[in-house]
Order: structure tokens, then C-alpha cells, then sequence
């Protein structure tokens, strides 16, 4: 996976394991490309079992929805396991992200013609997280 890749590569100090919070994409991923990935727990189980004392767990999630709390909620039941173990944020929290995202997303498309549009779409949460499309529609 190419965002795995890219993570290996610049933090090359650290091992990454993957843990995802859906089943659902667990099982896509095994039966259409071979790949095993961890559940959080069974991820985090395993970083355990190789006896590492610091764990940083980075969300690959746009927003802080249910899934990112789902993160949340099954690392802090590891405090206890590990010496340090710190929770990354979503891609969307500050203001700052928001120009960011949009700088990139207008830098990518400045040569579109103007009769044309670009269409973002995400599945959303069905918690406070949802907001963050509204910031960013604001921002652009």
C-alpha cells in the first residue's frame, strides 16, 4: 500500500504495523490482494508481544469520527501495557489543516478549465466529526 510505503520511508527509525478498525476492509483487502492487516487490538496485541515500550498510533482518518473514536477508545485500554503510547490526530483538526488541504487542492487544479469542477466526497460519521466538511467546504 502506497501511503505504508511512504511512511516507512520518511520515518525510517520506526517500524510500522498496520491496524484498521473495519472488518469490512480487512477482509477486502485479504480476499482482492492477499494482504493481512490487524485489527486495532490484535495490532497493538502484537506490538506487545514484541515487547516495544513506545507506540505511536497515527489515524490514516480524514475526520475525528466514530472510527477515529473507535481508535481512541481500544488504545487508552493500553495505557498500561506500554511505557508511552501517543494517539495521533485526523488529517482535519485546526484551522491550519483546512488551508492546507485547499493550497494543495488548488495547486493541483489551477490549470482546470472553468467549465469544469472537482467533486470531494466522504462517507462521513454519524458523531461531531461530520462538521469538518462543512469547515472545509467554508474554506474553499
Amino acid at each position: 500500500m502506497k501511503i505504508i510505503e511512504n511512511i516507512n520511508n520518511k520515518f525510517k527509525e520506526y517500524d510500522v504495523i498496520l491496524g484498521f478498525t473495519s472488518e469490512i476492509i480487512i477482509n477486502r483487502l485479504k480476499e482482492k490482494k492477499g494482504i493481512k492487516i490487524y485489527l486495532m487490538h490484535e495490532a497493538l496485541d502484537q506490538i506487545k508481544k514484541d515487547k516495544y515500550k513506545e507506540v505511536i498510533v497515527q489515524p490514516l482518518h480524514l475526520i475525528a469520527g466514530l472510527e477515529y473514536e473507535k481508535i481512541v477508545q481500544v488504545s487508552s485500554k493500553y495505557e498500561e501495557e506500554f511505557d508511552k503510547i501517543e494517539i495521533g490526530k485526523p488529517v482535519f483538526i485546526e484551522a491550519k489543516d483546512y488551508d492546507n488541504i485547499v493550497n494543495i487542492i488548488v495547486s493541483k487544479f489551477k490549470d482546470l478549465d472553468d467549465n469544469k469542477g472537482i467533486v470531494l466526497m466522504g462517507h462521513g460519521s454519524k458523531n461531531f466529526g461530520n462538521i469538518s466538511y462543512k469547515k472545509l467546504q467554508n474554506h474553499i
